[in-house]
């Protein structure tokens, strides 16, 4: 493949990440077939330009390359490896990209059995939100055999403003989690900063452009500084489910080798808290009005 090469590039999973990647590909010009297994999404794609397909098996059954962008290692694994899976009826040597956060371990499960079936397979997380995924700058991170980084980095150009490689499978969803550990405990720090400074009297507005200016200023604040001054408004672009699941998955990792995170682990108990409390489906920044909710004198 390539680089500016259109291809026919299968899309299982179309949420808030997967609809804007199929968008995106069909804006580089690729012929894109999608499916997901709610019916309403596959519309949204077949109205931006894409192949409907009735189930993952017949997606890749008519492609040769696919990406998926799924909640975690189990939905994936049925997606391309059960009854009605991507890789059932594709051809020998198909190479899949899986773009959801599974963990490390996850990925070189999913790999392995890729594999042993005969196809490829390209540990290809990213690192972003929503907004970003439909602007094109998510970071790619890929972890494959080296002579298959070539192609993976053409399929996703599209979707991103880098491409990084990691080494071999595994490796890149093992970078993910740790972008994840840093970007929880950031979003916690903020959070419960901002709620001191509401509780001290101090304009939000003003202590936020403080933050954004100071050592502390990182893309993550800024492009979350719309979210942090209006909780209760702004639009959903990263649950409090799934960046619970990420956190809860980078600590998995790091008891099987016995590595303490003691900070990222009470940011996955708070996480955990605030879910239970109803807000599971909310924007991450939900965080701040549950605590501001919780402080002495609201």
């Amino acid at each position: 493949m390539q680089k500016g090469e259109s291809v026919k590039i299968g899309v299982v999973g179309l949420g808030r990440m997967g609809l804007p990647f199929c968008e995106r590909l069909l804006g580089a010009g690729n012929i894109v077939v999608a499916y997901d297994v709610d019916p309403a999404r596959r519309a949204l794609a077949v109205n931006a330009g894409a192949s409907d397909a009735c189930s993952a098996r017949e997606v890749g059954a008519v492609v040769d390359v696919s990406i998926s962008m799924l909640l975690d290692s189990a939905t994936t694994h049925t997606a391309l490896l059960g009854d009605d899976g991507l890789l059932v009826d594709a051809a020998p040597g198909h190479v899949h990209l899986c773009m959801g956060t599974v963990g490390m371990a996850g990925a070189m499960s999913l790999a392995q059995a890729v594999e042993d079936r005969g196809h490829r397979y390209v540990d290809a997380p990213v690192s972003g939100s929503a907004s970003s995924a439909q602007s094109g700058s998510v970071l790619s991170l890929i972890g494959c055999h080296r002579d298959l980084f070539d192609q993976a980095r053409e399929i996703v150009r599209p979707l991103s403003a880098a491409q990084i490689y990691l080494g071999p499978v595994g490796h890149a969803s093992a970078a993910k989690l740790a972008i994840n550990a840093v970007v929880s405990a950031t979003h916690t720090a903020v959070a419960e900063s901002l709620n001191l400074s509401d509780a001290l009297g101090v304009d939000r507005t003003l202590v936020y452009a403080a933050l954004a200016s100071s050592a502390v200023s990182s893309p993550y604040i800024s492009y979350k500084r719309d979210g942090f001054l209006n909780p209760t408004t702004s639009p959903v672009l990263a649950t409090v489910r799934i960046l619970h699941k990420d956190v809860a998955l980078a600590l998995d990792e790091a008891r099987n080798v016995g590595c303490p995170m003691k900070t990222v682990a009470a940011t996955e108990e708070l996480l955990g808290a605030l879910g239970a409390d109803g807000s599971w489906d909310l924007d991450v920044v939900s965080l701040l009005p549950y605590l501001a909710a919780r402080t002495r004198g609201a």
